[in-house]
């Protein structure tokens, strides 16, 4: 498979092609489009695979994430923030297509490309509103340590905020 960057700045047909596969994707993920401004400054990888999309990763600069943590019935967000420079706004993978490691390299590749100069590191990625699966996801991808998710409300991640060090 090959990933595309995507950037808001890209001709009319490749952020077309992005949106088709985000009504598609936010529909799969029953994800509400909001109303902010946003969406200009974020950055889409597409992982394309015989010529169709079988993954895709929206992912934006942010400043700061929040700790999440993980209980019996969900996980729910610190309220101490901590640094994070990578947001991943959106990441999705084709069902036939999941457990190959395409969300993976679609991390990876924005770790490496978005910053120039820079591989963002593990623990400055943070994740927007994650499903349980896709907390899951996240803490394999954290290989265990700290998850974080980043927003503006306490509910961003479909949680209750707790209280917690950032530590």
């Amino acid at each position: 498979f090959t990933i595309y960057k995507v950037r808001p700045t890209d001709t009319a047909n490749l952020r077309k092609k992005v949106l088709q596969v985000r009504r598609i994707v936010d529909q799969e993920l029953g994800f509400v489009a909001s109303s902010d401004a946003k969406p200009a400054r974020r950055i889409t990888y597409l992982c394309i695979q015989n010529k169709r999309v079988v993954g895709m990763a929206c992912v934006e600069l942010i400043d700061q994430a929040y700790a999440l943590i993980q209980t019996a019935q969900a996980y729910e967000r610190s309220t101490v923030p901590v640094k994070a420079m990578l947001g991943i706004h959106q990441l999705w993978v084709h069902s036939k297509f999941r457990s190959r490691g395409i969300a993976t390299n679609l991390i990876d590749a924005a770790r490496a490309k978005m910053v120039f100069g820079l591989v963002v590191p593990v623990d400055q990625v943070a994740f927007s509103s994650p499903t349980q699966a896709g907390a899951e996801f996240a803490r394999r991808y954290y290989q265990h340590r700290a998850t974080t998710a980043y927003g503006t409300g306490a509910t961003d991640c479909n949680s209750k905020p707790h209280p917690t060090s950032n530590r």
